[in-house]
């Protein structure tokens, strides 16, 4: 295990950490999405704690990269890495933290464990999403709504911004349970743009999800409000003959 594990960090550092990464998923399988990573076989086994402190004694800035994967461990491992990590927000090369990599696997539990540790939940990666647009994006509803309790009163103010693109994803994808929790929460301006110009609404119309257009439209969404191309929800309900069931849910609007 020792040796597995050293020559995985020497990928890192040669900077092939998606190699590293498709080699671990090789090794051991991949989480689905949805599913808790508690609940695939491999994770069962507990990793060799010697090998771990053995390749952190030897490489100290180690630690940093693993907790990038601590979606992959079992909890005992998980817990004894963050418990060794500095800086348990540090990002990968795509801007992301560990509290986005278990709010995409859907892992409450992980989710837990890193806001215990110092998780921070407004973080961007690359993309401008935060572990909760991540959330959003992916359906996971019951993440969405404990990332934003655990917030707090701060989730109106980080929202500004944030809650904004998360809105947008939620609506675009047609994540329903998702679009509710962040509308009661108020992460997010339900008239705002995301940063292509388009509008919570017109992007639930442009996808066809009329459950999500119905929410919006019930909670104050504007169907006159024109994304940057100068188009409204309401024209883009009436461009597609496709959308007429979608469009006679704005006759009264």
């Amino acid at each position: 295990m020792s040796n597995q594990v050293v020559n995985i960090w020497n990928e890192y550092q040669s900077n092939q950490e998606f190699l590293a990464l498709e080699k671990i998923e090789d090794r051991y399988g991949q989480p689905k999405f949805g599913e808790s990573i508690t609940d695939i076989g491999w994770l069962h086994n507990p990793l060799d704690f010697d090998a771990l402190q053995d390749l952190i004694n030897k490489h100290p800035n180690a630690i940093e990269r693993l907790i990038h994967y601590t979606h992959l461990y079992p909890p005992t491992t998980t817990r004894w890495i963050l418990s060794q990590a500095t800086h348990v927000n540090s990002t990968d090369q795509l801007g992301r933290t560990p509290l986005h990599e278990a709010a995409r696997y859907n892992d409450l539990w992980l989710v837990n464990t890193l806001l215990q540790f110092g998780g921070d939940c407004t973080k961007r990666d690359l993309q401008r999403l935060c572990p909760v647009a991540e959330a959003a994006y992916h359906g996971h509803a019951t993440i969405v709504s404990h990332l934003l309790h655990h917030m707090g009163k701060k989730s109106t103010v980080a929202g500004s911004h944030t809650g904004n693109i998360a809105l947008a994803i939620a609506a675009k994808n047609g994540n329903l349970g998702c679009l509710k929790v962040l509308l009661k929460a108020r992460f997010g301006q339900i008239n705002s743009h995301s940063p292509k110009g388009n509008t919570p609404l017109s992007l639930a119309i442009s996808e066809g999800h009329a459950d999500c257009v119905k929410l919006l439209l019930a909670e104050g969404a504007d169907p006159d409000l024109a994304n940057f191309n100068g188009e409204t929800a309401r024209q883009i309900s009436e461009s597609c003959f496709r959308k007429r069931h979608i469009r006679s849910l704005l006759y009264n609007h």
